[in-house]
Order: structure tokens, then C-alpha cells, then sequence
């Protein structure tokens, strides 16, 4: 109803379309539709300036809420064969008993490093390389700002097949797109041998959600849908 009242209605995300409601409404409805993102850019965020042969470092931004984080999270991680492969957790504490229980029970005690809420985000995502972003494939994100901020930075993200990451991330070329924990395991790991292929990904990732959601963007899409 919201949608067939308005003169034009905007997502935040092509992945929208995919709705069911949307894909009901007849053409002359779809003609209304628009997708801005609500990208805040990425000010303050300066590109990673990696070493030659810089070795893996993996983490994750963003709430720790199992409506967003993917409840098998810790099966995902449990399964990369490194030697003391670690995860530093950036965002809020909650679950972090729950999680540190989950590696517990699978031998992986101590596998994630939380960091707690912090307000330097640049200074977090400068110490790492790679971002393990597996969420619920339920949840409710659309834009991803966690997201596109550490692509912004040069880093190599890793999610699941879900609809809001499909329309940011190209696979194997922006970040690498997995279905299982097996697949995980072996992004990982190609990752870590492969340390001028990382950065080179790090480096596409960067330049494309750069051009491709800047706030000067946001801000001439919604002029032009507000002129029309």
C-alpha cells in the first residue's frame, strides 16, 4: 500500500526487486521505483598501505546480533586449517558469551578477538586485510555500510550468496562469494598464499565501491528523483 501510494518509492538496494511485493505490482507501478543507496562516503577512511608479503589478518564489523550474524558463524571459522587462525571482532559485545561457547565446544578456544565498541573505526580496519561478513541470509541489511567501509579501505571481503551482498561485491574480483564453511575454509586459505592477488582484489574493491557509492552520488540520485 505504501508503495502504490507514493509518487516514487526508493530502496536502498537493488535487492529489493527481488521482493515478492515488488514483483506483484503491475508496470505501471514499477515505473515509480528507485534504488539510492544511503551510503554515508567514506571520509576519514584512508586506503590500507600494505607490506610485500603481508600475512593474513581477518576480521569482522558490525553487530554480533544473530539476525544479522549468521548463527553458524563459528562453524564457518572453525573450518580454516591455519595454524592459530584468529578473527578480531569489531562492534558491540553481544553474544560474545555464546560465541566464545561455540569455540569452546569445537577446540577452537580463544579463535575470536573481541574488540568491543570502538569509535576509531579507520585505526581497527587498518589491522586487517580480509573481512569474514558471513550473515544470517535472513537478515535485514540492505546498504552495509560495515561493509563497503572496509571495501573502501582495501579490504578483501568474504561473504555468503545472500541478496544485499550480491548486488555489492563481483566475485573474485571485488571479494569472494562462499556457500558453505568448506568454501570459506579454501578462500581463506587461498587468501593467505596468495598475498599479491589479495591486495590486488583489495585494491578493485576499493576503486569500485568508491565510485560507485559516494556520498556525491547519494546525493545527485536523490536530487534527480526529487526533480522528476
Amino acid at each position: 500500500g505504501l508503495m502504490r501510494s507514493s509518487q516514487k518509492f526508493l530502496f536502498t538496494s537493488p535487492c529489493s526487486f527481488e521482493s515478492q511485493e515488488v514483483m506483484s505490482l503491475g508496470s505501471e507501478f514499477r515505473e515509480r521505483l528507485g534504488v539510492v543507496s544511503s551510503s554515508g562516503g567514506f571520509e576519514g577512511l584512508p586506503e590500507r598501505r600494505p607490506v610485500a608479503d603481508e600475512r593474513i589478518a581477518v576480521g569482522y564489523i558490525g553487530s554480533l546480533n544473530f539476525a544479522k550474524l549468521h548463527p553458524r558463524y563459528v562453524d564457518f571459522l572453525s573450518a580454516v586449517k591455519i595454524p592459530e587462525f584468529r578473527v578480531r571482532i569489531i562492534g558491540d559485545l553481544l553474544n560474545q558469551d555464546v560465541l566464545n561457547q561455540q569455540c569452546d565446544s569445537l577446540g577452537k578456544t580463544g579463535m575470536l578477538e573481541f574488540r568491543g565498541y570502538v569509535s576509531n573505526v579507520a585505526s581497527e580496519l587498518s589491522s586487517i586485510n580480509v573481512l569474514a561478513y558471513l550473515l544470517n541470509p535472513e537478515h535485514y541489511g540492505t546498504t552495509e555500510n560495515a561493509l563497503l567501509e572496509a571495501m573502501a579501505t582495501g579490504i578483501v571481503p568474504i561473504v555468503l550468496d545472500n541478496p544485499a551482498e550480491r548486488q555489492i561485491i563481483k566475485d573474485h574480483t571485488t571479494g569472494l562469494i562462499v556457500h558453505s564453511p568448506g568454501e570459506f575454509a579454501e578462500a581463506i586459505e587461498w587468501l593467505s598464499n596468495n598475498p599479491a592477488e589479495r591486495q590486488k582484489m583489495g585494491n578493485q574493491a576499493a576503486k569500485s565501491v568508491r565510485e560507485r557509492f559516494s556520498a556525491e552520488k547519494m546525493e545527485a540520485s536523490l536530487n534527480q528523483h526529487y526533480q522528476e
